[in-house]
């Protein structure tokens, strides 16, 4: 099993010059229906974002004590988005370390809207 890294360097996420929505925060509002329906392994997610501090262990045990994976991803997204953009950001980059071509695919998704359809 891969390790993440879960370095927590603000280069390591490109924040697009035309918006005011912070990386992470934009791409979780967009893609929040497909987070739920594509995300693969949560661990190495909740692992990267606890060890970052942004959960902490009683959170985590919430979100793997949910009875169905769909029902862990809906807590995990709705504690990251109430806990602000920082949070975001951090699982923007733990998600983007994690499954890159999940992320990919939803970046391209969005950059080609004809595409979306298909």
């Amino acid at each position: 099993m891969k390790r993440l890294s879960c370095v927590s360097t603000p280069s390591s996420v490109p924040h697009p010059a035309n918006t005011s929505i912070p990386t992470g925060q934009g791409f979780i509002n967009k893609h929040r229906m497909d987070l739920e329906m594509r995300l693969g392994l949560l661990q190495p997610i909740l692992m990267c974002l606890h060890h970052q501090r942004v959960l902490k262990d009683q959170e985590r045990e919430e979100v793997v004590s949910q009875p169905t994976k769909t029902k862990q991803i809906q807590t995990l997204l709705d504690m990251v988005v109430k806990k602000g953009a920082r949070a975001q950001d951090h699982f923007y980059r733990a998600l983007k370390e994690a499954d890159p071509y999940l992320v990919e695919d939803l970046e391209e998704k969005t950059s080609c809207p004809e595409q979306a359809g298909v």
